[in-house]
């Protein structure tokens, strides 16, 4: 069973709110005032109970007798009780008119509380190790251009069909059929660090994946190799560790998939 909790944190001062399940961070403070301005509309939601309520009141005025007063005690009574009544089913049928006029829904509150979330760099990471030898200590990376430097595989997480997507991206590029590709999710993590490549600190959450290749060409089993114009290499831990281009750049992520990977 996956359970959803929300836990708050201080991160440059302010208190953000962080829902685990989702892997979203939230400004406190933006939150509130979301939701203090979509107030209407919340109080819209309970129209319907005072309309319901109102007509409750209404049919007990009009049929109660009121025994333990005196008739003209209990006729002001009923009054009482149906122009309560009255303008609680006036009050609601306002209210849904108003909201319905403003036509804004629960959907709509929560993608606006989506473009809240701090986190837009959502990334899936694939560890692929060299199977194909008895001791398999060398990992898959490729050479990308924009950050001079060579990374693990990664893709950009869809919120639909993600490890499909992965399988598929990974096949093309490697030039595989994808059946002969299993992908196992093994953990996720959720950082905020600073980008060499683009000079500011942003906000990542990264899914690990291992993908395991069941029969790999001749050529993908070379120490390093080219295919489409990209550059592939195998290297171990220490390889990697040695390379100084990814000490500076990505060696937090080389760090996390030694501990926590595998």
């Amino acid at each position: 069973m996956t359970h959803t909790w929300t836990v708050h944190l201080l991160v440059n001062q302010k208190s953000i709110i962080y829902n685990v399940n989702m892997r979203s961070l939230i400004e406190d403070d933006k939150l509130l005032y979301l939701l203090e301005k979509r107030r209407d509309f919340e109080s819209g939601c309970k129209a319907g109970g005072a309309v319901a309520t109102g007509i409750s009141i209404v049919f007990a005025g009009l049929t109660s007798d009121f025994p333990d007063f005196s008739q003209r005690i209990g006729m002001y009574l009923r009054i009482l009780l149906v122009v309560a009544g009255v303008v609680l089913i006036i009050f609601g049928i306002g209210t849904m008119a108003k909201n319905k006029k403003i036509s804004y829904s629960h959907k709509d509150l929560h993608d606006e509380i989506k473009e809240l979330d701090l986190t837009s760099h959502r990334f899936s990471i694939v560890i692929i190790k060299d199977t194909f030898h008895e001791y398999a200590n060398h990992y898959l990376v490729r050479y990308v251009k924009d950050w001079d430097c060579r990374l693990f595989f990664s893709f950009r997480t869809q919120e639909n069909g993600n490890e499909e997507n992965i399988i598929h991206q990974l096949a093309n590029a490697l030039h595989l059929p994808d059946s002969s590709i299993q992908l196992t999710y093994k953990t996720e993590d959720y950082t905020t660090k600073y980008s060499v490549k683009d000079k500011v600190t942003k906000t990542y959450d990264h899914k690990f994946y291992v993908a395991t290749i069941s029969d790999y060409p001749e050529v993908l089993q070379q120490d390093s190799f080219v295919i489409d114009d990209e550059h592939y290499y195998w290297m171990t831990y220490r390889n990697m560790a040695d390379d100084s281009r990814i000490r500076e750049a990505n060696m937090e992520i080389v760090d996390f998939v030694k501990d926590n990977v595998g």
